[in-house]
């Protein structure tokens, strides 16, 4: 991908934090479940989470770059799945959390 350089900041300093984001959260998803089967992954063809972070952030290939690689997709599924988990909770706040 195509990072914006504000000023003063440069390409290497920018891939250096992003290669230390990408080791922390390799570290931190070790911890966590994988929130899809082995089987769900194989037949969508989606890499694991943290697979598909560092896949979307350091791509190989033009291919791993584009919009709808299978890690892109898995990553617009979690927020998606995020997303809508958060909605469900503000909907349960708001029904049973009422302040009068």
């Amino acid at each position: 991908p195509v990072y914006a350089l504000s000023s003063g900041l440069r390409k290497s300093v920018l891939l250096n934090a992003i290669h230390e984001a990408l080791q922390v959260a390799k570290e931190l998803f070790e911890c966590l479940p994988e929130s899809l089967s082995d089987e769900s992954l194989e037949e969508l063809s989606w890499p694991r989470l943290a697979d598909a972070l560092t896949i979307a952030h350091q791509p190989t290939s033009m291919a791993e770059a584009g919009v709808d690689s299978p890690a892109r997709e898995r990553l617009a599924f979690e927020e998606l799945c995020i997303q809508q988990a958060q909605l469900a909770l503000m909907r349960w706040n708001l029904k049973y959390n009422k302040v009068h």
